[in-house]
Formats: C-alpha cells, structure tokens, sequence
C-alpha cells in the first residue's frame, strides 16, 4: 500500500423498535448580493433565499444533489456547481436549467465578474482545468490546465487580478481575465503541509492562509509585498490551531481571521496584536466562509449555521440553522448507504448506513471499504456481522493526498459505492 493509514473509526449503534430513513445535510456557501438579498446552498441542493437581511428566509429544493458553490451575477441571474455539472437561473433561483457538464470533471469553485463572463475550476486524475466563458454560459473553453495541481478556490479583487489557490501550495493569478495565468507563490515542498486561502491586493502585495500538519493542524499567514519573491511570517503567532477556516483582509494592517476551534480573531496593527471577537463559547460552530459588505457588516456560514455581525463581528447574529439530522418519516425497506459528511472532507469525515428492521434478530455480514480513484484497496472499515440498526464510521485519511476516493458498502444481498473527496 503507497499510503500509511492511521484510522479513527467510531462505531455508534442505534438500535430503535421502528427504524427510520435519514438525510443529512450541510451549508456548504453562501451569496451576499447587498444587504437585503443573500442566497445560500446546501449539499443536498436546498436553496435558502432572504429579501429582508436574513430575517425570513425561502427555501426552495432544487432536486440536485452535491451542491458547493452559488453566485448570483443581479438579483434574477445566478448559477449553482455541482460536482459535475454548472447550471443557470434567470428567476433568482426559482427554476435551475442545466448550463454544461464536461466529461470526468469534478468541479471545485466557481466566479462570475459578469452576466457574460464567468469560470468555474474542476479536477481530473491527471490535472486540474479551469473554464471561462465570454457568452453567458453558452460555450466554455479551458484556460488553464496543470498537472498534478488539485486547484479549488478562486478569489478576486477586481476584474484586473483573479487568483485561483491549489492544495499543493500554489497560487496563480490572471490580470487579463483569464488569457494568461502567473505564478505568484509556489512551495518547493508541500508534503505535510495545507494551503486554506490567499488575499492579493494587487500583483505585489498579498496573505496567504498556510497550515503544517504535526499532531493537528496548524494554521500560519505569511505575507509578500514584492510579488511572491518572499514571504515572511504576518504579525504575532495567533491561536489557529485546527487551521484557518477563512480571512478577510481590508489592509495589511487590518483583518479577522477564522480557525477551526470556533475562534475570530481580529488585528488593526499587522498582527503585532490580537483580539478574540468570538471563541467556542459563543460561536456556534465553525466559520469556514466570510462574507464581508464592509468592515462593521459581515456573514459567516458554518456547516450548520448562517450568522451575521453588524459590528464586525463583536456580537453575532444566528440567521439560520440546519438540524443535525433531517427526518424523514419512512421505513426502509432496504440497506441503506448515505453520502458521507462532510464531503468534501479534510482529514475525518463520516460515513453512516442503516441495516432494516426485518433483520432485526438475524445478523448479517456487512463489509465496508475504500477504495482510491484507481480501484486500489485503500482501508478496510467495517468487515464483521451486525444487528440491524442504524451505524456511523469515522474515516480520517490524513495520510492520504487530495483526490476522489470510494466507499463500498456490501452485505450478502446487496452493494453500493459512493464517492468523497479528500481536499487539503
């Protein structure tokens, strides 16, 4: 086996009198239009819609699934990615029409500067490919291949600097929308270490969001002013263990920084000293995205939660929350395998699967699997008997590079594969 595993597997045995059938579902982005109008998305393609500034919110099932990204380009055109395919609105979001779905892509990000004008980035096995249209979706053409780079979030100033950041350490950035693509930071070795996010104020000057991970991971800025030729550490160590979730820099001199132990940190001297906005007691969860309006109004999303702060980020404001499990009220007939969350993940995520009632007094051979995109073996999570119930295993891959792996669920009568991303 080329990669070493060290697996934390938790098994968690429900066993109920009426078995029920589950859906889980996650936040994974939200769209600030103004401060009345914000969109957010679910994995499960649920689309939250709020005209008032989060008050009341519309929720509309848009029956796609593997939902990542949103972007709405005016109040009525907007566009949604998948993981294979880009669709369109011309309602706000009413109504979903597919726009393209080139072969074996897996789609990461998305960015529109215009109604005409747009890319999206997506990953094959051997490179990743970013795609720009000039015509309203009508036809996309590739602009930027590279090999053995899984390239997964954009990011924009103007329409003069686009940047894209990849998982092994890179950033390139375009100032000519997209015709030519630079180089601006790219790490001789990237073995052991994560790249969570980039911010350029223009081709010299910008932060990136690094991590190295020794026991957890841990999250460090760095900053260049001479176009990437060097970077030195940001300010003072700030506590961003765990990683970062996300940044917002509205200088050098002044930002908030998110980690992944439920933290906002906040400088207005170059990180030569900071603040604790927030901390575990008070946020939710994790805030993986920002979304600022200016430096007092800002949204955060959460797996679970959409929040706001009107004083950048002092005090906080639940907007809306996901339940930790939807029911459905049905009774499986069958064995059931859900989509494991969250997905993508990095390095733990859950996978969950039901065994139905009727076997209830019989056990049954379960074995569960994962496998690379190559159809290598990778680890082997559950092979033993089980009652019915209901069953949660925990996969942690992180010895595992990015990339598309799958899971197999199999008993005596039945099988499934479902497949997850690993993305660092």
């Amino acid at each position: 086996m080329l990669y070493k595993i060290y697996l934390y597997i938790a098994i968690v045995f429900i066993i109920r009198s009426i078995p029920q059938e589950y859906s889980f579902d996650a936040y994974t982005d939200i769209f600030v239009y103004d401060s009345a109008h914000v969109w957010a998305v679910t994995y499960n393609g649920n689309i939250w819609k709020s005209t008032d500034n989060g008050s009341i919110w519309t929720i509309t099932d848009t029956q796609i699934d593997t939902v990542w990204k949103i972007w709405f380009t005016d109040l009525s055109n907007g566009w949604i990615l998948t993981n294979r395919k880009v669709y369109s609105t011309v309602n706000g979001g009413k109504n979903w029409t597919l726009n393209y779905e080139p072969d074996s892509i897996n789609f990461r990000d998305l960015l529109f500067i215009s109604d005409s004008v747009g890319f999206v980035v997506g990953f094959t096995e051997e490179s990743s490919k970013i795609f720009r249209t000039t015509d309203f979706g009508n036809n996309w053409d590739v602009v930027l291949d590279s090999s053995n780079i899984g390239l997964f979030r954009f990011g924009m100033k103007n329409e003069d600097l686009i940047w894209i950041v990849g998982d092994r350490r890179v950033v390139y950035y375009t100032n000519d929308l997209g015709d030519n693509w630079k180089t601006i930071y790219k790490a001789p070795n990237y073995v052991g270490f994560y790249l969570f996010q980039a911010q350029l104020f223009d081709e010299f000057t910008g932060i990136l969001g690094d991590g190295e991970d020794q026991i957890v991971v841990e999250g460090f800025l760095k900053f260049t002013t001479n176009g990437g030729l060097e970077w030195l550490q940001y300010g003072s160590n700030v506590n961003l263990m765990f990683g970062i979730g996300d940044f917002h820099f509205l200088s050098l001199n002044e930002c908030w920084v998110s980690n992944g132990n439920r933290d906002i940190f906040y400088t207005n001297n170059s990180g030569l000293t900071w603040n604790t906005l927030q901390d575990h007691t008070s946020l939710p969860n994790s805030i993986k995205e920002f979304y600022f309006l200016d430096n007092h109004n800002a949204w955060g999303l959460t797996y679970q939660d959409i929040i706001q702060t009107c004083d950048g980020w002092h005090t906080i404001i639940v907007r809306g929350t996901l339940s930790d499990v939807e029911q459905i009220n049905s009774k499986p007939e069958n064995f059931l395998l859900f989509q494991n969350y969250p997905n993508p993940f990095n390095p733990t995520t859950k996978i969950q699967f039901e065994i139905p009632g009727q076997a209830r007094n019989d056990n049954t051979l379960v074995t569960l699997k994962v496998y690379d995109i190559l159809g290598n073996e990778i680890a082997v999570l559950i092979n033993e008997e089980l009652p019915a119930g209901e069953y949660e295993v925990e996969f942690d891959g992180k010895e595992l590079p990015s990339g598309v792996y799958f899971y197999k669920f199999q008993t005596g009568t039945s099988s499934e594969t479902k497949k997850m991303i690993l993305l660092k």
